[in-house]
């Protein structure tokens, strides 16, 4: 992902919020920026990066043409430990 200010929003959402899910930190983004991230961007950021991690557990979403699914909930490395 290149924008500097992507990234920033990102860690700055998440301390905000504390927990959220993929789909959440996407929408916002693509409230914020008229260029964001694909998700595929954005899921390899936060695997990525040092100042993010998974929780260990999971949200679940309802999808009209797929059904249920999980979806990854991400936080900040060391704010809840």
């Amino acid at each position: 992902m290149k924008g500097k200010r992507a990234r920033a929003e990102i860690l700055r959402y998440l301390g905000n919020f504390g927990e959220s899910n993929i789909h959440d930190i996407h929408h916002h983004l693509k409230c914020k920026f008229t260029h964001s991230p694909s998700m595929n961007q954005l899921v390899n950021f936060l695997s990525k990066s040092p100042d993010v991690e998974k929780c260990e557990r999971r949200d679940s979403t309802k999808s009209i043409i797929s059904g249920n699914y999980e979806v990854t909930v991400w936080r900040l490395r060391g704010v809840y430990e």
